[in-house]
């Protein structure tokens, strides 16, 4: 077994053999339909657009065994501390090498590449429903013993036909957004950074109205595909730095995004809240068709319980 460390994008060779090997992992979404992952032959662009990332691929004879990313990224503590944290993502094992040595490659080496980079902390966000979370892993394999961290709750929501909102939320640069953002989220568990351009075809269209809500419409198809089990591309745009201060005022820019997402011609956003916040978004976004999905943030060297917030454009 041969282990590749991707900082670049791979060989022709690697990137064929990693589409291959994705075609076998689904996922849930909502109570009846079930989704795949599809990087492309580039593999890393969505990875990249979160921060610093490297990513671990198993390989023996031309076909892949496993994968697992780090990325490295700031981390804003509820006490404002601002710290390395580790983002571990895209974990997949091949169910022929489940009871093989291809887990403890990847995690062993791993979590050498976080130490190395200077992290102190990690995280991961897992839909809820997958089989296995990293409370399956913790103490096995080199890999850091996780805590259930936040719970998240993921809205689909359906454009409408000729939908359309009366614009408040003035244009603004991404930067403007993420200040904006920052001074929103509240006193939660924050992750910092990223490049929306780096996944997104479309170009993000930043919405903010200072001291009431602020947001990115974007989508992920340039380093991320998602491909439904009839093999049918669920085409979507995501709300990525959404904060507010009232649930009203994101209610309203989560309809403005809809009517820009219908110009961009998607059929449907993404955008993730803390889960105790969904009551009040089911009766503001009354009237639209809305599939929720739970997910679940489990961290590491995390000490409390906490609000995350998170995009939907990066899990």
């Amino acid at each position: 077994m041969i282990l590749h460390h991707l900082r670049e994008p791979p060989d022709p060779w690697l990137g064929e053999a990693l589409e291959r090997f994705e075609t076998q992992f689904y996922y849930p979404l909502g109570t009846d339909a079930s989704f795949r992952i599809a990087h492309g032959r580039e593999y890393l662009p969505f990875f990249q657009a979160i921060g610093d990332a490297t990513v671990l691929v198993v390989e023996r004879a031309g076909e892949v065994l496993g994968t697992l990313a780090g990325i490295w990224r700031p981390l804003r503590f509820p006490s404002g501390e601002v710290q390395r944290a580790a983002y571990f993502c895209d974990l997949k094992v091949s169910p022929v090498a489940r009871h093989g040595r291809t887990l403890l490659m990847l995690a062993r080496e791993l979590e050498a590449c976080a130490r190395a980079a200077g992290c102190t902390c990690c995280y991961s966000v897992v839909m809820d429903g997958t089989r296995q979370t990293p409370l399956d892993y913790t103490g096995r394999c080199a890999i850091p013993g996780f805590v259930v961290g936040g719970n998240l709750t993921i809205l689909k929501i359906t454009v409408p036909a000729a939908h359309s909102a009366v614009p408040r939320f003035r244009s603004a640069s991404l930067a403007d957004v993420e200040a904006t953002f920052q001074h929103l989220a509240g006193i939660g568990y924050l992750p910092l950074g990223g490049s929306p351009p780096l996944r997104s075809l479309m170009e993000p269209i930043p919405l903010l109205a200072p001291d009431e809500a602020c947001g990115v419409v974007e989508d992920t198809r340039r380093g991320k595909r998602l491909i439904t089990a009839t093999g049918a591309e669920m085409r979507a745009a995501h709300l990525s730095r959404f904060a507010y201060a009232s649930a009203e005022e994101g209610a309203a820019l989560i309809r403005e995004a809809l009517a820009l997402a219908a110009e961009a011609g998607f059929p449907a956003l993404f955008v993730c809240l803390h889960r105790r916040e969904t009551p009040a978004f089911r009766s503001l976004l009354a009237g639209l068709e809305v599939v929720e999905a739970q997910a679940t943030v489990y961290g590491s060297q995390i000490s409390n319980p906490g609000e995350w917030s998170i995009h939907t454009s990066e899990i």
